[in-house]
């Protein structure tokens, strides 16, 4: 029988989800992240999951863990941007010079709904920004709720992040996630084994200070042979769009990260409401590599490209935007 279990971890409050197959952990208490999801039939740690007895570690990046989302994604260059003659400005990071990685990775969802029905459960958490009581209002001046729901089922995991303006003025949006695979994902398999694709299209250059240039170029052949690459031979670092494949005739949008010798994978799926990838092995270190998925590019608000091409959105009163991610695991051989 599936179940959730309450419990805390750093902590924060935290929701321990569990069916037959999958066992998944969010940190609700510490921006919704789902620091662990794990198949217990194929023995597949599916994120990189921080060491729970170590606050310090998880503290300083929470994005090289599991899947924090970042809101906005990536980085804003030099930490402001004007709109509509208002000027954002957002704490500079000194080891990068540019604001990076988002407002509501570290804060605290509140759990609104959670609900078993055999082996599938789903589990609501919101964070609402007001004036009255926000952290981040006086640098992000917009009222907005932001709804993340999580539904474990027996076939994997599947998130779907919402957010809806309810101030007056146009709310800039840009979402992303900062999803982390640790390499080897099973124990007893060795890290030259695993290879990553995902449906990498035209590649963004980016600059010294890791902004695009407004170039639109063919990606490296190596980053889209369906076989795959090898995540941790050389230093992963691009920034590309987005394209669907079809595999055996179905489309697939995502990445795919599998080892050759033992046919165990995983399938990591999005919707078009994100445009833009961004991959990314920290130049080899710690043995994991960030596929991550964007709704618009790097530093899209200060780009003079039209907003068609830097998928660059803004939410008028009322309006909503939501996203779609999904987890599978699954052994061909």
């Amino acid at each position: 029988m599936a179940q959730i279990t309450k419990s805390t971890i750093f902590n924060h409050p935290s929701y321990t989800l569990e069916n037959g197959r999958y066992k998944a952990i969010i940190v609700t208490g510490y921006g919704a992240n789902i620091i662990e999801l794990y198949d217990k039939e194929l023995d597949i740690h599916v994120f990189r999951t921080p060491d729970t007895a170590d606050f310090n570690e998880f503290s300083k990046s929470p994005q090289h863990f599991g899947n924090a989302i970042l809101f906005p994604p990536n980085r804003i260059s030099g930490g402001t941007f004007t709109k509509h003659d208002r000027k954002y400005n957002f704490f500079n990071q000194p080891t990068v010079g540019d604001f990076s990685h988002g407002l509501l990775r570290y804060l605290p969802f509140k759990v609104t709904h959670d609900q078993v029905s055999g082996e599938n459960i789903e589990l609501k958490a919101t964070y609402r920004s007001s004036p009255e009581a926000d952290t981040i209002y006086k640098d992000f001046p917009h009222e907005f709720l932001c709804e993340v729901t999580f539904s474990l089922t027996s076939r994997g995991l599947y998130e779907t992040i919402s957010f809806t303006n309810f101030g007056y003025e146009p709310m800039p949006l840009g979402v992303g996630f900062h999803t982390a695979f640790g390499i080897p994902f099973s124990p007893n398999t060795l890290k030259s084994d695993y290879r990553v694709m995902f449906t990498a299209d035209k590649m963004l250059p980016l600059n010294q200070n890791r902004v695009p240039t407004g170039s639109f170029l063919a990606c490296d052949a190596r980053y889209t042979q369906p076989e795959g690459f090898d995540p941790l031979s050389e230093t992963v670092d691009i920034h590309t769009t987005v394209k669907t494949l079809f595999i055996d005739k179905v489309p697939f949008r995502g990445a795919k990260i599998a080892n050759i010798r033992n046919g165990k994978t995983i399938s990591f799926e999005i919707s078009d409401s994100f445009p833009f990838w961004m991959a990314w092995n920290n130049k080899t270190i710690n043995n994991y590599i960030c596929i991550e998925p964007m709704s618009w590019c790097i530093d899209a608000p200060n780009s003079h490209l039209d907003d068609r091409e830097t998928g660059y959105l803004e939410l008028s009163r009322g309006m909503n935007w939501e996203g779609k991610l999904s987890f599978r695991t699954e052994q061909s051989i």
